[in-house]
């Protein structure tokens, strides 16, 4: 009995050895990898976050940040009324805003040193439907001109969510997984609810829903005709999805700001929209989520 007692707190003082390590490791990555807006001056006005981008967007931190050349950073309008948060709310889910790709990782030289690299690369989203160079043949046969005109519709036609009776499906499923030690004993169970939310507004289709919902079907079970409908509908969904998003991240009298750089030559401009209140960029699809990797 002493001994099992004895046993039970080992066990317990691994858990939580391994809890503090977590905790201590996860407050590290945050310090070490701070967003490319926040690292820098603290954001006491609206220009601190350009300030700290224009600061931050050096190859120390962005591997390829010599190929970019900023040419505007300014003010564009205040979203005073419904009618240009609509207009906002359409922009931001739609074809226009800029994105990127992005890549990097660690790598060692010869004499053990490690370093981080990040290629940040921009672009637009869904070019598929203008420009299908470089797609595989079977993508190309899915995408009809009669596709590619419904999706375009679908991108560009102006909503507003406000005035749509929306469809909502919500699915939530409970997952254990066991963790085991390199000896294959139980060392301790992983457990998380998986949780997701859709909204359209037409009626949500079985094949969306078990194949990016709950996962129990291949995109390739699918027929041609089949495929087709779910790329409309899965742009539409994430249309809407957006829009939502918009709605929780930004408010009339957050203010817009367009931020024009030069990459190999080509001239973009993203937009971005910083909060009234906290003075901080709320919602941008480029620069937003780039975080930094510091050295120790």
């Amino acid at each position: 009995m002493r001994l099992a007692v004895i046993n039970k707190i080992k066990h317990a003082g691994r858990l939580i050895i391994v809890f503090l390590f977590l905790t201590l490791s996860l407050s590290s990555y945050c310090q070490n990898s701070p967003y490319i807006y926040e690292h820098g001056v603290p954001i006491v006005s609206y220009e601190s976050n350009f300030k700290n981008l224009l600061n931050n967007w050096k190859p120390q931190y962005i591997t390829n940040a010599g190929l970019y050349e900023f040419t505007e950073c300014s003010f564009v309008e205040t979203i005073t009324d419904s009618t240009r948060y609509n207009y906002y709310r359409n922009y931001f889910s739609g074809i226009e805003p800029v994105s990127k790709s992005k890549r990097g990782g660690y790598r060692v030289d010869h004499t053990g040193k490690r370093s981080h690299e990040l290629y940040i690369e921009p672009g637009y989203a869904h070019r598929e439907f203008f420009d299908q160079r470089g797609l595989s043949d079977a993508a190309k046969k899915l995408l009809t001109d009669e596709l590619k005109a419904k999706a375009i519709d679908i991108l560009t036609r102006k909503i507003n969510i406000d005035t749509l009776n929306l469809f909502h499906y919500s699915y939530e499923k409970y997952k254990i997984d066991t963790i085991r030690g390199s000896d294959l004993k139980v060392f301790s169970y992983s457990k998380k609810w998986i949780k997701s939310k859709v909204a359209s507004p037409d009626s949500i289709s079985k094949n969306y829903i078990d194949i990016h919902v709950t996962r129990e079907k291949s995109f390739d079970s699918l027929t041609t005709d089949e495929k087709r409908a779910l790329i409309l509908e899965e742009l539409l969904i994430r249309r809407i999805d957006r829009q939502l998003s918009f709605n929780e991240k930004v408010n009339i009298g957050d203010r817009v700001y367009v931020i024009s750089f030069k990459y190999n030559e080509e001239l973009f401009s993203n937009y971005v929209v910083c909060s009234a209140e906290s003075k901080k960029v709320v919602l941008d699809y480029f620069f937003k989520d780039i975080q930094l990797e510091l050295k120790n």
